[in-house]
């Protein structure tokens, strides 16, 4: 393992995933890890080589940004699998199905009308945590079929498309932050044994934008973005805001890191403070007494 590889695993290590949804895969933004390597070229032709063999997948933080991040190639594949499960889900809820369908637990539920409504959640709880339990063991949960067949006919097609697409298309496409429209639908049409139309090409390449996994860059291509990473992307903006915010209203632009009280983000301290060390915004120094910040020298008041 060398030097980038150690700086990724940490940086996965400490990703806040108590605080982020967990959709969202544990990502390292480019700006952490220059915190921690210093020499940024060497990163940076690190993270090509990994791009090359599809180990790692960039994604777009902020559209039309410098902002990047990275994340292991089969922990977007399994957020990506999730965020469809959910939407699924949610199909379910709007069509009102019964609860035990939806779990897998038709069978024993129905076949015991007069069953406690302890008894009746007590099994459909059950037949919840096997779906779950297959999921992460990388089977198919019970629960996705029963729910594909609860839709109606003329949706079934284009789920079939998207669960196919969400396992292939980190796999199968160039590990870019930018993919354009050709490349996308010819990703689509090879997810399935037998090519689908070009207007369900269509759908499901607008399913991905509505679902935040694709933003529209411009008529021709589109950035992948993190999958359920509004949160994650909002709670960067605003701490970076906050501490230059801080750091000006101090004697000399400088303060301890341990006197740094976030407000508007939940997100440990740390996970910040190498984001702007990281993008040059602030300086950190190692004194007996800790931790220092300070806004650089030519900073821009």
């Amino acid at each position: 393992m060398d030097d980038v590889d150690s700086a990724i695993s940490f940086l996965k290590q400490k990703f806040p995933k108590h605080v982020i949804t967990k959709y969202t895969p544990p990502v390292a933004l480019r700006s952490q890890l220059y915190a921690i390597l210093k020499n940024r070229t060497i990163l940076d032709r690190g993270l090509a080589a990994r791009y090359r063999r599809n180990e790692l997948r960039p994604f777009i933080m902020q559209k039309s940004s410098d902002d990047v991040a990275v994340a292991a190639t089969d922990d977007v594949v399994s957020s990506l699998v999730s965020l469809l499960e959910r939407d699924l889900h949610a199909r379910a809820k709007r069509q009102e199905l019964p609860k035990a369908r939806r779990y897998g637990g038709t069978s024993d539920v129905q076949s015991e009308p007069d069953a406690p409504p302890t008894a009746k959640r007590a099994r459909v709880a059950s037949a919840a945590g096997e779906a779950d339990a297959a999921a992460v063991g990388g089977g198919e949960p019970p629960v996705v079929p029963l729910l594909l067949s609860s839709l109606p006919a003329k949706d079934r097609p284009l789920v079939r498309l998207l669960r196919k697409a969400m396992r292939q298309l980190p796999k199968t496409t160039p590990a870019e932050p930018r993919i354009s429209n050709a490349v996308l639908t010819a990703a689509l049409r090879s997810c399935l044994k037998e090519p689908p139309s070009e207007s369900l090409v269509q759908r499901a390449i607008q399913r991905l934008v509505e679902l935040h996994v694709l933003i529209t860059a411009d008529a021709t291509s589109f950035w992948w973005c993190v999958p359920s990473g509004g949160a994650l992307l909002a709670a960067v903006i605003k701490a970076r805001n906050e501490i230059v915010s801080r750091l000006r209203r101090r004697k000399f632009h400088r303060m301890w890191m341990h006197e740094l009280e976030l407000s508007q983000s939940t997100l440990p301290l740390s996970f910040h403070v190498r984001d702007v060390v990281g993008r040059d915004i602030v300086e950190q120094e190692q004194q007996r007494g800790g931790t220092l910040l300070q806004l650089p020298a030519d900073f821009d008041n």
